[in-house]
């Protein structure tokens, strides 16, 4: 199969004197000169060039480009009001363009866009509400590179669990930090000699890709300008940072920061953050429930998000009528909605997928150099060579049927699809795929495409213990529901 592939502009022109950046083109071009890719520019790509007034400049960016295959468009995303509401359109012809690249891409004119556009990456972000997986499709140059190149392990990002007094505060990274807070460098130098706990992801130049900082707070009041946020565990996240060259990392660190939260008996998170238009963080974090309460005297916006299990619980009862089971599983993950209309279904999976999709409780605690992030992040997929009928907001329990028998993961599903064709579950996929795309060959045609959010990892309860108590009968060998009954039963297990 040919997969097709179109390029923005700012992946064929070196627009910055960057090694590393250029490198990763040089190989990324090599890949995608394989038989098995159909590379493509927009022909709407050339009306930004033709804009530029140096006509040297031009006509070299021009020969470039006309090097690839030209994408002729059959639409106008300029007719579609849905699209502009959703996405913006300035009228500007950088704009035209960029929204041009992704409505091709909406529009199943090619399967996938590789941008280095932070604006076109949170557009796409913001079609996800309407139309689904649109942003599992766009990359931009690393992740492209980690999810074409034909290596193992697919992602391998090196995320350490640290102290501050291991950072730089030198490190381009933190720039903008010092330039919105005044005292930021005197804060970080107090932290470091705390030597407060720190997640950090070092890029092959050895500068910072992403930071996490977090401080536990006990008892302690959050002051707004307009009220008080009243007395609670929390765990401030001090300072969050993802660049573009990582591959779902900030993904990776809410999952990680909740689970600690909940392993720990949190009842709250929150962070402080200066909203900019279009903010990827604020997509980020308001998707996974975190709610603004106000404004402090700093002019910072400040989220908080719940994680005591009874209010969460009660929430989701309170709203089931107005929200959709799976609405509500993100709003107030990692809890969700479970009660009978419903299906819970044992999902049996093999070792070796158990083991590509999510990363144990060990490894977990002991952050190392050999974490693959793709195993925790909260968006997953899963594959099956056996068609089921499973719908939206279904409980998934996997059950790993090889060593170590039991169930220990839980999830709930976001989409289910069945029988695609190869191009199909590739765009289905997209990025959460922890396969590569000669293995995604052995779910051809006949399949089960479950796209889900994973709740969490508990302690393993084994398959005598699942016996014993009525959920399954012997090992199971494909997916079957559970009656209400013995889920309840379950579910006293796992809390």
């Amino acid at each position: 199969m040919v997969v097709s592939i179109l390029l923005d502009t700012n992946i064929i022109i070196y627009r910055e004197d960057n090694n590393v950046i250029e490198d990763k083109i040089q190989r990324l071009s090599k890949i995608l000169n394989k038989p098995k890719f159909n590379t493509f520019v927009h022909e709407n790509s050339f009306k930004d060039i033709d804009n530029d007034k140096n006509i040297s400049r031009r006509e070299i960016v021009t020969s470039k480009m006309k090097s690839y295959q030209i994408l002729k468009t059959h639409y106008d995303f300029q007719k579609d009001t849905d699209f502009v509401r959703i996405v913006g359109y300035d009228g500007t012809s950088n704009e035209y363009v960029d929204n041009s690249l992704l409505y091709s891409l909406l529009k199943g004119e090619t399967t996938f866009l590789i941008t280095n556009d932070n604006g076109i990456h949170k557009k796409a972000k913001k079609l996800d509400k309407t139309h689904e997986n649109i942003s599992e499709r766009v990359f931009n140059i690393s992740e492209a590179l980690n999810y074409f190149e034909e290596k193992i392990p697919k992602f391998p990002y090196n995320i350490k669990h640290d102290t501050m007094n291991h950072l730089d505060i030198n490190d381009p990274i933190f720039d903008k930090l010092k330039r919105d807070y005044v005292d930021f460098e005197g804060w970080f130098k107090r932290k470091q000699n705390a030597k407060r706990n720190c997640l950090s992801y070092y890029n092959p130049n050895n500068l910072l890709g992403a930071v996490l900082i977090y401080k536990p707070e006990e008892e302690e009041q959050i002051v707004l300008k307009e009220t008080i946020l009243p007395y609670k565990n929390r765990i401030k996240i001090a300072t969050m940072i993802v660049t573009y060259e990582g591959y779902k990392i900030g993904e990776f660190f809410l999952k990680w920061i909740i689970d600690y939260a909940q392993s720990n008996k949190i009842d709250e998170l929150y962070l402080t953050h200066f909203i900019e238009p279009d903010d990827s963080l604020v997509f980020l974090i308001t998707e996974y429930g975190f709610i603004l309460e106000g404004y402090n005297n700093l002019g910072e916006a400040v989220y908080t998000k719940s994680i005591n299990r009874e209010e969460c619980e009660k929430k989701i009862c309170d709203e089931i009528g107005e929200k959709s089971p799976i609405e509500l599983a993100k709003k107030y993950y990692p809890y969700f909605y479970d009660g009978p209309e419903v299906n819970k279904i044992i999902v049996p999976i093999t070792d070796e997928y158990h083991e590509k999709l999510f990363l144990s409780k060990s490894q977990q605690s002991s952050l190392s150099n050999d974490i693959t992030v793709s195993r925790n992040t909260i968006k997953k997929a899963y594959l099956s060579n056996t068609p089921t009928n499973i719908n939206v907001g279904d409980i998934l329990l996997f059950y790993q049927t090889h060593t170590n028998q039991g169930i220990s993961e839980i999830g709930v599903v976001e989409s289910s699809h069945k029988d695609l064709s190869l191009e199909d579950i590739i765009k289905t996929v997209g990025k959460r795929s922890v396969f590569s795309q000669e293995e995604l060959k052995e779910f051809e045609d006949k399949n089960s495409i479950l796209l889900f959010i994973h709740s969490r990892e508990f302690y393993k309860i084994p398959s005598k213990k699942l016996i014993k108590m009525g959920l399954i009968k012997r090992a199971p060998m494909t997916a079957h529901n559970v009656n209400n009954e013995k889920y309840s039963e379950f579910k006293k297990l796992i809390q």
